[in-house]
């Protein structure tokens, strides 16, 4: 079958207001604790319709995968007033809760929603430009595009397992609605791939690149910070794509892989649909063939100074298997550190005479 690219649903009133009346006085778990997961799986497929649950769960399976969904009217919590820091929780600057649990909830109906400490210290991250990362390319920047990515791509190569998401959610809680949203894009590469001829395919499918590890591992695996890898992996109706167009991170080993990454590049923008992250919608993009960016930006800033972007984010994986040597701060949030593998285990055993 042909695939899709964006599906868009909106919830009905009734369905909106059956998500507040349910999950409104649910304790948020920050580390996400496993009976706090299942509660919400719990709540949330008694109250979505058999379609909609049918095709978020279906994105765990091989068939009918489509690169994103969008939910609209969806029910996030009254009386937002502010945005937190990176440092901060968002309960600080709303009435409750609530959006936490909705995000979570979704996301676990496609698989097991989970943190990456240094990327957000608890469970739901929270994305707002700050004036100390303005220039970084992550969530918390904004004078620089971040251009199309796959989210953590050179961490499916730096260890036995693979680190980065299967998937991403992303909840718009606040924007400044005297101005234009700022514009987030999704690119389905199998539609991008139809473009490319096969010579640019063969070398996209060659290791002909070398991928950067993001800003914050770096520290981490500084042993393998760069990867040697393939654009593209598997068949091109389901390709596994390893690939991130911002700053220095991708570097061809010569000029005919530089000529194929930029012709995917192209075939990429071609292709690509715009959304805009506002309050209420609810963003699924399936991380493995899928292409986001985020264009560049001015923050504005209310009265007490608070960024008034504000959106929550959420990865996914299919297990949480790959973090098992990874410290746990608690439930899903875990803390990377570099002695992974067979060198953690081969440091435990004792030296025998």
């Amino acid at each position: 079958m042909d695939e899709k690219s964006i599906i868009e649903i909106t919830l009905s009133t009734e369905e909106k207001q059956k998500l507040v009346q349910e999950f409104n006085e649910i304790v948020y778990n920050p580390l996400g604790g496993e009976h706090y997961i299942q509660l919400l799986r719990k709540k949330i497929y008694t109250i979505l319709p058999e379609t909609l649950i049918n095709t978020l769960t279906s994105q765990r399976s091989t068939n009918r995968l489509v690169s994103a969904i969008v939910i609209n009217n969806v029910p996030i919590d009254e009386n937002i007033h502010g945005s937190p820091t990176f440092e901060q929780t968002g309960k600080l600057f709303k009435s409750g809760t609530l959006s936490e649990n909705i995000i979570t909830a979704f996301a676990a109906l496609v698989g097991e929603p989970y943190s990456i400490y240094f990327e957000g210290q608890e469970l739901v991250n929270n994305l707002t430009p700050q004036a100390q990362n303005q220039f970084d390319y992550t969530g918390l920047g904004s004078e620089v595009e971040l251009d199309f990515h796959i989210e953590n791509a050179a961490l499916q190569y730096v260890a036995e397992d693979d680190y980065s998401p299967s998937g991403l959610f992303f909840l718009g809680i606040r924007i400044d609605e005297t101005i234009e949203p700022t514009k987030t894009l999704i690119a389905d590469t199998r539609k991008a791939l139809k473009l490319l001829n096969p010579f640019d395919l063969k070398i996209l499918y060659g290791e002909n690149f070398y991928l950067n590890l993001p800003y914050r591992w770096r520290e981490i695996f500084s042993q393998n910070s760069m990867v040697k890898c393939s654009v593209l992996r598997g068949t091109l109706n389901k390709p596994r794509v390893s690939v991130a167009f911002y700053s220095n991170m991708m570097l061809p080993i010569n000029h005919t892989a530089k000529m194929a990454l930029a012709h995917f590049h192209q075939a990429i923008k071609e292709t690509s649909e715009v959304i805009q992250i506002t309050p209420g919608k609810l963003i699924y993009v399936d991380n493995r063939f899928t292409l986001h960016a985020r264009e560049r930006f001015t923050p504005t800033y209310d009265n007490q100074g608070c960024p008034y972007r504000w959106i929550q984010r959420v990865f996914v994986s299919p297990s949480l298997w790959a973090f098992r040597n990874f410290q746990t701060m608690g439930g899903r949030v875990f803390l990377p550190h570099s002695n992974q593998g067979i060198d953690h285990v081969f440091s435990h055993i004792p030296e025998v005479a």
